[in-house]
């Protein structure tokens, strides 16, 4: 699964999604799309909160087969490290993501949440 960040990004025009999120994958990590097997799209999430403008974010998973290992390199967001599947809900991270883990990790096939916050607090999920 790819954890990078890059699901809530614009599309340039004229641009295929799974073309974009290769794209964003390797700005981010370095990792190329030949790297990548079986990229699928597997959920829509709509990010609304209070404080800010709402987003959109595709959510895509794929396999990671290259041999490359960007682990403790930043590439401008942050340290790059690789966390087990079984860690990842102990991360501190959004409420709503913790639910998107779950789907992803727990449930195949394809989702779509609404997710309603005020600032940082969760106040409302809707799933798909």
């Amino acid at each position: 699964t790819d954890g990078t960040g890059s699901g809530a990004q614009r599309y340039f025009v004229g641009t295929l999604k799974n073309m974009y999120v290769k794209l964003g994958t390797y700005e981010e990590t370095g990792i190329s799309s030949d790297d990548i097997k079986g990229l699928k799209q597997r959920g829509l999430i709509t990010f609304i909160n209070d404080s800010c403008d709402d987003e959109y974010m595709h959510v895509f998973d794929g396999e990671y087969v290259g041999e490359y290992d960007p682990q403790g390199k930043d590439f401008g967001e942050g340290e790059l490290i690789w966390i087990d599947e079984k860690d990842i809900l102990s991360l501190p991270i959004w409420e709503g993501d913790k639910i998107m883990f779950q789907k992803l990790l727990h449930e195949d096939g394809f989702f779509s949440m609404k997710l309603v916050y005020s600032k940082d607090t969760l106040k409302h999920v809707e799933i798909y």
